[in-house]
């Protein structure tokens, strides 16, 4: 599962950005993300929960909850069923501190309460409405901006109509993995450098451990190795490259950190199960 890394507009806290198709495979981020479907249609997987997505279909998934839209279109290779979506994602950090205990404010913190188990919503003239103005939130600036959005997460905060999607007793354990310093620092240490090469040996001399206490505490608390999320942050950012930009596969696999285009095409499909050319070619957004 591929742990992706939003980075927002330069003078925004939050993005509002519309796909022609979906992109990421199993995935999760830090971000709340607010996802309206507008074409399209698919198996949609959120946590233990799986349901099919259609046009017109709004959901809130809460921050670090897994998520993989899996398109029909994309399955029969017919670009003319291809799903696309608008989205907005945001952090905590657009909100007062503790919140929850301004008046003004709880109602939308007990809907991102809500969200980490992820809410379908049900109500068709409440969906039209944010709609509307998601399409207009990017000709705001400032403070309009960011209202606009408090407006819409306080649209939602009031629907009475909407479905929690994962059952009561999933727990996606993502926050506890990544709950101490020292894992947080190497994987930003990771993300900051994937374009390089980086050994085991030098992490460890960063951090100062031991190599192989260190790669027990990561593994221990990530279940997956260091050199293995590399591979995802590295494969992550391959994925954006080759849907964003007219580079060629091998410059592509050099900006992503491989200077092997054998070793990053099998790294490439083992993450993605598709080929980098097979991915361009069915995510490409019009080069």
């Amino acid at each position: 599962m591929i742990r992706e890394q939003i980075i927002h507009n330069v003078g925004s806290s939050f993005s509002h950005i519309v796909y022609e198709h979906f992109t990421m495979p199993w995935h999760y981020h830090i971000e709340y993300e607010l996802i309206l479907i507008t074409s399209g249609g698919g198996k949609r997987f959120v946590g233990d929960y799986t349901d099919d997505f259609c046009v017109g279909d709004l959901v809130l998934l809460g921050s670090e909850l897994p998520h993989y839209h899996m398109c029909y279109g994309i399955v029969e290779n017919n670009k003319e069923r291809f799903s696309g979506c608008e989205v907005i994602q945001f952090t905590d950090s657009i909100f007062p501190v503790e919140m929850g205990k301004l008046q003004e404010f709880s109602s939308i913190a007990a809907l991102l309460e809500r969200s980490k188990r992820g809410i379908k919503f049900t109500n068709p003239p409440s969906i039209d409405r944010v709609l509307r103005m998601m399409r207009y939130i990017d000709s705001l600036q400032g403070i309009r901006r960011i209202n606009a959005l408090y407006r819409i997460l306080d649209i939602l905060a009031r629907s009475t109509k909407y479905k929690l999607m994962t059952s009561e007793q999933y727990s996606s354990n993502i926050s506890e993995q990544y709950s101490d310093d020292l894992i947080n620092n190497v994987y930003k240490y990771l993300h900051e450098n994937f374009r390089k090469e980086i050994s085991l040996d030098e992490i460890s001399q960063k951090f100062g451990y031991n190599t192989s206490a260190l790669c027990r505490h990561y593994k221990k608390r990530t279940q997956k190795s260091i050199m293995a999320s590399l591979q995802e942050i590295r494969i992550c950012f391959a994925c954006k490259l080759l849907s964003d930009s007219r580079l060629n596969i091998t410059q592509i696999a050099y900006e992503s950190g491989y200077h092997n285009i054998a070793n990053f095409n099998r790294q490439f499909k083992a993450i993605t199960t598709l080929s980098p050319s097979s991915y361009r070619e069915l995510y490409k957004t019009g080069l």
